[in-house]
């Protein structure tokens, strides 16, 4: 079981999430009868190469088995480590259950530190990862510090490729393009030194993403090819969700409304089938809407609204608030009606700190 659980952790990280899946499940049911705690650790992660295949229903089935064992097995569930706890919380997280992974979040806050420092960082990269998908930037961003720190002390670079490459998602969202760039730049050199295909579709994804909202469209789509030939066909799955919204973006930006709409609804129509239920993980959702919007297709954009207020609802996150009320504000006919949705939609931005991409885009409307 334990060099079943250590060849599904190497798989992950040398791309082939598949067989990974297949030995860590496999080593979980082994053990379940007789060893309940190690069971529960090996599902929880097995999360990783599930998420990495692009399998979100998967990804909370696991976290479902997880709950199960512990929800049988208090002193299971009193031993859990930093790790299990974050990946479990991360599971949550991805699939739209924002409630259900802060308790996770919680624990993981507040157990002490071990002494394995580098099993630590695992679960340190899982656990900054969940924060920024729940909104929680700058927790988030204290955590990386933090983890950057070790892994480049403790010379890790499996994990510096991937904290780097959330480090450069966070700062995405803060409006840190210059440092998310470089960090993203860093984490795909590691990734390729490394031959680690998951990574390196981590660090082309924020990258090709940054690209096209800075209008660098032939970068952008020199990323998406690199992905697509050199680390969808290892069957990292969710390389076709990123690269349509990353080339949604970028003819969103040039004013080509027809082919933003079209990739960046293949976007979110594959993310929904794998799943993925956190519009912030792939934040397609808010700029399919303002494409449709623009492009005068309201029935079209108001059932993309429509899906944005349940996820809203249902995550409790402001920023599928914000671009269902600024999409509302692009389709509303009279200005004063406009201007109140568009001062909604900066007020949810404002809830969560400075999103200073979306609060841009937000006044853009407003003045035009």
């Amino acid at each position: 079981v334990d060099v079943q659980r250590v060849a599904g952790g190497a798989l992950t990280w040398l791309g082939e999430p598949r067989r990974a899946l297949e030995l860590m499940t496999g080593a979980a049911a082994r053990a379940r009868p007789h060893d309940p705690l190690r069971a529960a650790e090996m599902l929880a992660e097995a999360t990783g190469p599930a998420i990495m295949q692009g399998e979100v229903h998967l990804v909370r089935d696991l976290a479902d088995q997880v709950e199960r064992i512990w929800a049988h097995s208090p002193d299971v569930a009193a031993a859990a480590t930093p790790t299990a706890l974050a990946m479990v919380a991360g599971a949550f997280s991805i699939s739209g259950d924002i409630d259900r992974a802060a308790p996770y979040l919680r624990r993981a806050d507040e157990l002490p530190s071990s002494s394995n420092r580098s099993a630590e960082l695992h679960g340190a990269a899982f656990h900054a990862q969940s924060l920024g998908w729940a909104e929680r930037y700058s927790e988030a961003g204290h955590q990386l510090t933090n983890l950057l720190h070790g892994a480049r002390r403790l010379g890790s670079p499996t994990m510096l490729a991937f904290a780097l490459a959330i480090s450069a998602e966070i700062g995405w969202w803060s409006g840190q393009w210059t440092t998310a760039y470089a960090d993203a730049t860093e984490a795909l050199q590691w990734a390729t030194e490394n031959a680690q295909p998951g990574l390196l579709a981590y660090g082309l994804s924020m990258l090709a993403r940054i690209e096209a909202a800075r209008g660098e469209r032939k970068l952008c789509q020199a990323r998406i090819d690199t992905a697509q030939r050199e680390v969808e066909p290892r069957g990292v799955g969710c390389v076709p969700v990123y690269a349509h919204a990353a080339l949604g973006l970028s003819a969103l930006g040039a004013g080509e409304l027809s082919d933003a709409a079209g990739r960046l609804q293949r976007s979110w129509d594959l993310a929904l089938r794998q799943g993925l239920n956190n519009p912030n993980v792939f934040p397609a959702a808010g700029d399919l809407a303002e494409a449709l919007a623009r492009a005068g297709e309201s029935d079209r954009c108001t059932r993309i609204l429509r899906e944005l207020d349940e996820r809203a609802q249902a995550t409790g996150l402001a920023y599928p608030r914000a671009v269902g009320c600024r999409a509302r504000g692009i389709l509303a006919t009279d200005p004063e009606e406009a201007q109140r949705l568009f001062a909604e939609s900066l007020a949810a931005l404002d809830k969560v700190g400075p999103i200073a991409f979306e609060q841009a885009r937000t006044l853009l409307c407003s003045g035009e």
